[in-house]
């Protein structure tokens, strides 16, 4: 489970619920002068570099995530 505390803005390095194009994404927001770019956990991953004319928006800032172990 992730916890997040629903706002528009974040600070680059936090990491964020994000919404492109009508999808949700949990992504280190890093900005850049004006370039957004959101960094997954998995360095296997490749970055999402938001291009300036989709539809981006913060959805929240994540504050915890719980685990459940068995």
């Amino acid at each position: 489970y992730v916890v997040v505390r629903k706002q528009q803005r974040a600070e680059s390095g936090q990491t964020v619920v994000a919404l492109i194009d009508g999808e949700a994404t949990v992504k280190r927001l890093v900005t850049r002068g004006t370039t957004v770019e959101l960094h997954p956990a998995n360095p296997a991953l490749q970055p999402i570099v938001v291009a300036a004319d989709a539809d981006f928006a913060i959805a929240g800032v994540v504050v915890g995530v719980i685990r459940h172990c068995s």
